[in-house]
């Protein structure tokens, strides 16, 4: 497994400006220092930075921002996929994720405790 994959908690920023990770989001809940770096970085424009809820940001580097837009679609549903299975494979290849990788988190290997997983099987 790459160090992409959980657990990488705390490290999403240092992944996304080491340019090994497209596109993260982080909620303000889970990790307040980070989520405040994440908008101390947009300010320096090492990052660009969008709130995408109450309390959540996604953040790409330039000229990554089309990525924030494609995750928005998902999880707002404008992108149509048919399960739970097709929603993590999309939004597991939004996030850099091989597709191993994406096997084995949808197999139940790997646990996640973000909105977008947690809140998906109230969609099917």
């Amino acid at each position: 497994m790459s160090e992409l994959i959980a657990p990488h908690q705390g490290r999403e920023l240092e992944l996304v400006l080491a340019g090994k990770k497209p596109l993260a989001t982080l909620q303000m809940d889970n990790d307040p220092q980070q989520y405040l770096d994440v908008y101390e970085a947009s300010a320096r424009r090492q990052v660009y930075a969008r709130s995408v809820g109450e309390g959540m940001v996604a953040f790409t580097l330039y000229p990554n921002q089309h990525l924030i837009n494609k995750y928005l679609d998902l999880i707002l549903g404008i992108t149509p996929v048919t399960d739970k299975v097709e929603y993590q494979t999309a939004m597991g290849k939004l996030f850099g994720y091989t597709d191993e990788e994406i096997a084995a988190f949808i197999s139940g290997d790997i646990k996640c405790n973000c909105k977008e997983c947690v809140g998906v099987g109230k969609r099917w």
